[in-house]
Parts: C-alpha cells; structure tokens; sequence
C-alpha cells in the first residue's frame, strides 16, 4: 500500500497553487550560525499559496511507512483574509 501525499491530494482538489515553496528548517538554522544550532533535526517544510482561494496550505516532509519515498503530510490551514489558523 502506498502512502498517502497529502500534497497531491490538494492540488487536485484546488488546482495549481500560485506559490508552491519547500522550506528546509536545518539549512536555515545552519545559516544563522551557531546560536541557530539545535539538537533535533528538523522535517522539510511545504507552504501552498492558492491566493484566490484565499488559503495557505502548510506540509511536512515524513518518511513514507513502506520504507519508500518520502511523503508530504497536512499540518495546517492558514486564511489568507482572516489572518487565523486552522
């Protein structure tokens, strides 16, 4: 059974996203030198703006249970009108 890319499933369900950003949380820490260091290891994260909708959509890189590709897994909603999350 293949694991479910929850990326892929809203894409296909609000059509292309006008930004679609990855966000790699280690190399940004990293870049801020050594008051940015931490101990634990940060996951990718993926920001999906759909400005029409008036939605960011935020994912987290997780490793896939078969054993295969990683796979990107719904953290939250942000209203892009409201300024709330969801």
């Amino acid at each position: 059974m293949l694991a479910r890319d929850d990326a892929q499933a809203i894409i296909e369900r609000f059509g292309s996203p006008e930004s679609d950003t990855v966000v790699n949380p280690a190399a940004a820490a990293a870049a801020l030198g050594p008051e940015g260091a931490t101990d634990t290891p940060a996951a990718k994260v993926r920001v999906l703006t759909f400005r029409a909708k008036n939605l960011r959509v935020i994912l987290t890189e997780r490793a896939a249970a078969n054993g295969g590709a990683p796979v990107w897994k719904l953290t939250g909603f942000l209203d892009l009108t409201a300024d709330t999350v969801g």
